[in-house]
């Protein structure tokens, strides 16, 4: 049962990337014109996106409006990463 717990909460994860990459593809290059690497937290189920400068004040502004709800950040740059290896 546990295995497929994990499962489908990888699977609950997966989809809420893929929704909020969607999210960002779209705002993207509209987006690194003005905003090149700053954060943009996405909220998949409205769409709304928070942008700043800063990763974590972006985030906490998108956990203020939704709590409890699951977000994505990525940095507006062409890979959308937002650290280094």
């Amino acid at each position: 049962m546990s295995e497929i717990k994990s499962i489908a909460s990888k699977s609950y994860y997966v989809r809420v990337l893929f929704s909020c990459q969607v999210i960002f593809d779209k705002v993207k290059p509209d987006l690194i014109q003005t905003h090149y690497n700053w954060y943009i937290t996405i909220e998949p189920n409205s769409g709304e996106y928070f942008i700043n400068k800063d990763e974590f004040a972006g985030a906490m502004s998108a956990y203020e409006k939704y709590p409890g709800a699951d977000l994505y950040t990525f940095r507006i740059n062409e890979t959308g990463v937002c650290g280094t290896i």
